[in-house]
């Protein structure tokens, strides 16, 4: 009976745990392919309530068919989930990219950092040409 007990506390705590998102995941969806912002755009809508596409869409004043697109891409990499048929589809965060959004916070900061600095070489380089 105390092997029992043991293996099921040791298996509620693996269940416990949040599984971690691969920050290279993340890096590919949201800073290497084209519609990155786009994406991050969808994301931020999604985490505060679950929409369809035409309503994606016209919060973000973009075509349909593009945001049709992004949509794809977050649940070919099981970032977003969708309940309902095809038009009517309403869609929300995957509970594991909600588990994850530390991480993605965080890569992020890392790009603006780095957007930034590139920013202020470029104007001592612009600044240097006078």
């Amino acid at each position: 009976m105390v092997a029992t007990e043991s293996w099921t506390n040791t298996q509620k705590s693996s269940l416990q745990k949040k599984v971690r998102y691969p920050e290279s995941i993340l890096a590919e969806v949201f800073t290497g392919m084209q519609g990155r912002y786009t994406r991050l755009r969808i994301i931020q809508l999604l985490k505060d309530e679950p929409l369809n596409a035409n309503q994606v869409a016209h919060e973000l004043g973009l075509d349909y068919r593009t945001i049709q697109h992004n949509i794809r891409v977050l649940e070919t990499k099981n970032m977003i989930s969708r309940v309902g048929g095809k038009y009517g589809s309403i869609f929300f965060l995957s509970p594991l990219l909600e588990d994850n959004l530390d991480v993605l916070n965080q890569l992020i900061k890392k790009v603006e950092k780095k957007l930034e600095s590139k920013k202020t070489y470029n104007s001592c380089l612009i600044a240097g040409q006078s």
